[in-house]
């Protein structure tokens, strides 16, 4: 002052505390006199310091509440600090809210008095690991072939497939409808949700071939005579064929045409066995007749001898004659054996010989016994001389 200063007031001395936001400075100073003069100047603190959330939750990966596309997740909240006065603090989520299958992002935002913003975030990441269901899985089928063919269409309620956030493909090797070959299939089934879990199933279709092979063209009953000299004949037929359903694996007989029958009936079977052995058999017979004779080889020719001396007769001696046949000797008859006595005469020698078949052969010779020893007289008297 050009006086003297009697006083001198100020509202704050430097180093004071201001507080955020703007403060006037006074100054006052009043002279010796009782003058006054005032002067003043603004001091404006800003408030650059972000507020701070603290605690904040790490991701994390959890799964899906079973039979749910979401699962129910909780979490520790973090806590907003801040220099001056924090005055809001949201989030986008509150622990135990629901999550769906996938990444979200839980982010959470805080505001101070200054207006300074801070967010922070953490993914919740929830992972879909339940595999899908197949349902009405069919059971295993089993049926006969269709006739006359080695094939059936098999049929049942179509499966189908279910899971808690849905599904991407369903996929089924042989849908019902389908034509089957003889013996077992499998049905593979496969299903994949949206999120890559899979599932499998399978059952069986068995077809069955329960239908026996067809013979055809079987030959007629053979009835043959044996070849000469021999017990057996050859009998031919034209070979019978075989059909099946399916195939037939094997076809065959216990006697080919051209073989070669003994005496009597012998049945030819033929047996055909198809893909599924299933078997069928048919036969007829070859019957073979001996017609042929017994031979009685060497027959004597008619005799004539000599009665023995002494004797009305004589004992006659020969070589039994040989008696063969193509089957076989039944049995023999003579009516006289070589070394018999015969009595003076004409004496019938009969050889009768029959087969194992029952033919029979006879032949005969004669064996005469002719006397040429003159009678005797016996006790004649001697010359007898007498007299007169």
């Amino acid at each position: 002052d050009n006086c003297t200063v009697a006083d001198f007031d100020a509202s704050h001395q430097p180093g004071a505390f201001f507080p955020i936001g703007t403060t006037s400075v006074n100054y006052v100073v009043m002279d010796a006199v009782g003058q006054l003069t005032f002067a003043s100047f603004d001091i404006l603190v800003d408030d650059e310091e972000a507020p701070i959330i603290s605690g904040m939750p790490a991701d994390r990966t959890v799964e899906a509440a079973p039979g749910l596309c979401s699962v129910a997740h909780d979490w520790i909240p973090p806590v907003p600090s801040d220099n001056c006065t924090v005055v809001s603090f949201t989030a986008t989520h509150q622990p135990g809210d629901s999550f769906t299958v996938g990444s979200t992002e839980v982010v959470y935002t805080t505001t101070d008095s200054a207006g300074m913003v801070t967010t922070d975030q953490f993914l919740v990441t929830v992972i879909d690991t339940e595999s899908p269901s197949i349902i009405r899985i069919p059971a295993d089928v089993s049926i006969p072939a269709e006739e006359g063919i080695c094939t059936a269409v098999a049929n049942w309620v179509a499966p189908d497939s279910e899971d808690n956030c849905g599904i991407s493909t369903f996929n089924i090797s042989h849908p019902s409808g389908t034509t089957f070959p003889t013996g077992m299939t499998t049905v593979s089934i496969s299903t994949e949700d949206l999120y890559g879990n899979t599932a499998t199933a399978s059952f069986t279709v068995t077809v069955l071939d329960q239908q026996e092979p067809t013979l055809m063209g079987m030959p007629a009953a053979i009835t043959l005579t044996a070849e000469p000299g021999i017990c057996t004949a050859a009998a031919t037929w034209v070979e019978p064929t075989a059909s099946d359903n399916c195939s037939v694996s094997t076809f065959g007989s216990d006697f080919l045409s051209g073989h070669q029958f003994s005496i009597g009936s012998t049945p030819v079977t033929y047996t055909a066995i198809d893909s599924g052995g299933n078997v069928s058999e048919a036969s007829f017979v070859v019957t073979v007749t001996d017609d042929e004779l017994p031979t009685i080889e060497d027959i004597l020719v008619d005799v004539v001898i000599a009665a023995d001396t002494g004797l009305c007769g004589a004992v006659h001696d020969w070589v039994v004659p040989a008696m063969v046949d193509n089957c076989g000797i039944s049995s023999i008859t003579a009516s006289h054996a070589p070394g018999d006595f015969f009595q003076h005469g004409l004496n019938t020698v009969q050889y009768s010989v029959t087969d194992n078949s029952g033919n029979i052969t006879a032949s005969s010779f004669e064996v005469t016994v002719a006397d040429l020893e003159a009678p005797a007289i016996t006790g004649m008297p001697t010359d007898v001389t007498l007299s007169a």
